[in-house]
Parts: C-alpha cells; sequence; structure tokens
C-alpha cells in the first residue's frame, strides 16, 4: 500500500487492501491504527470485492493507519504495511460570483468569490480563456 492516502469528507473513500493468494483469500481483518475492526459495527463501513474497505460517508474519525491481513485455507497472511488516511474537505462556493456584470466603462467591478476546504482551495479567475494571476 501506499504511505498515505487522501480520502474527500462526507464523500466515499476507497482503502484497498494488496492481496494475492493462491488458494484463494477466505476471509480478510482490516485494522485501524493497529486495533481490529468490525465492519459489521460500523454503519459507513463495507468491503467491496472482498479487499476493498468503503468509507461511506467519510468522517474526520476516519482519520487514522489502515492495513489489513488476508486468511485462506493455508492461514494467515502477513499484515499489510499501514496506510495512513487523511481526511480532506472537498472546495466548495461559500460566495459565487455572478454570471453577469454590467458596468459602464469607467465604472469599478467588484465580483466576489469566496471558497472553502482543506487543504485551501486557490482561486483563478479567465477571460475568454486566458488565465488571469492573482497576487
Amino acid at each position: 500500500m501506499a504511505p498515505y492516502l487522501y480520502i474527500p469528507l462526507h464523500m466515499t473513500g476507497h482503502i484497498p487492501c494488496p492481496v494475492l493468494a493462491n488458494p484463494p483469500m477466505t476471509s480478510l481483518v482490516w485494522f485501524k491504527d493497529d486495533h481490529p475492526l468490525e465492519i459489521s459495527h460500523h454503519r459507513n463501513l463495507r468491503l467491496h470485492r472482498g479487499s476493498t474497505l468503503i468509507i461511506e460517508p467519510v468522517t474526520l474519525r476516519d482519520e487514522g493507519v489502515y492495513s489489513c491481513i488476508p486468511h485462506s485455507v493455508l492461514g494467515e497472511g502477513k499484515k499489510s504495511s499501514g496506510v495512513k488516511v487523511f481526511v480532506r474537505d472537498h472546495p466548495r462556493f461559500l460566495t459565487r460570483p455572478d454570471s453577469i456584470y454590467q458596468r459602464q466603462p469607467t465604472q469599478f467591478v467588484s465580483m466576489p468569490c469566496v471558497a472553502s476546504g482543506d487543504p485551501r482551495p486557490s482561486i483563478t479567475w479567465k477571460k475568454v480563456s486566458i488565465s488571469v494571476a492573482l497576487k
């Protein structure tokens, strides 16, 4: 697994367990912060295709280090290396600019645009497909 993974707050997160098993895997145990995860006891957790942990919806409590151990008829496999999961809030508008502004050539124009998110989003303005850098 990658050493870290970013998943979106209030959306769906996917955490894959890298399993190659022969004979096939019969079960899988997920861990969060070195504690077994009882998936059936969490309303927002489920398994997809037997090995990918689905978190829906993602909450801030879902941050942590996740790992997994596969099981087959031959016994228990090796615990995966942990992946640090960071929960981040997707960008969203707090104040949207209007779609049209009409002013006389000498009049001042103010076009407010405010967004939030984690990490904090940058705002880029474009005029007729020309990017305008704001400093």
